[in-house]
């Protein structure tokens, strides 16, 4: 009676007990590859915060998100968490509009955006703290 070795394997892979055999019957056998998988890191989202200073307005965001303000336009019927604060993924695009209050003037943006255009264009890269100045 001819013996047949089988050789089995164990390997200690990235802290995983990985076991595996190729070969066939009456040869001897030896451990498979190892298959590493590697998954991208999930990058953490950033933050984007935006405050209302001054007289009465509202700022909002494309996409939704950000919807805060300090007038009657953000009431707690309409919006009860008055969301200035907003968890955005690594690198989304997001357009901010500010609007005064009846009777009040935008007179513009401090932080990461500036200027008194009231739309305010950001790639959030980080997180981000934005203020809204109405007069």
């Amino acid at each position: 009676m001819n013996k047949k070795l089988i050789y089995l394997f164990a390997v200690l892979v990235l802290g995983l007990f990985i076991a595996g055999c190729s070969g066939s019957v009456g040869k001897k056998v030896y451990p498979a590859a190892p298959e590493l998988v590697i998954y991208p890191a999930v990058p953490e989202p950033v933050n984007l915060e935006v405050s209302i200073g001054g007289a009465t307005g509202t700022v909002v965001s494309n996409p939704i998100g950000i919807f805060c303000g300090n007038d009657a336009n953000v009431s707690t019927i309409t919006n009860p968490a008055n969301d200035c604060l907003y968890a955005y993924d690594l690198g989304t695009n997001v357009i901010l509009t500010a609007t005064p209050g009846p009777g009040h003037i935008f007179t513009g943006w401090s932080e990461a955006c500036s200027g008194t255009n009231p739309v305010c264009n950001l790639v959030m890269n980080s997180s981000k703290y934005v203020d809204a100045h109405f007069l």
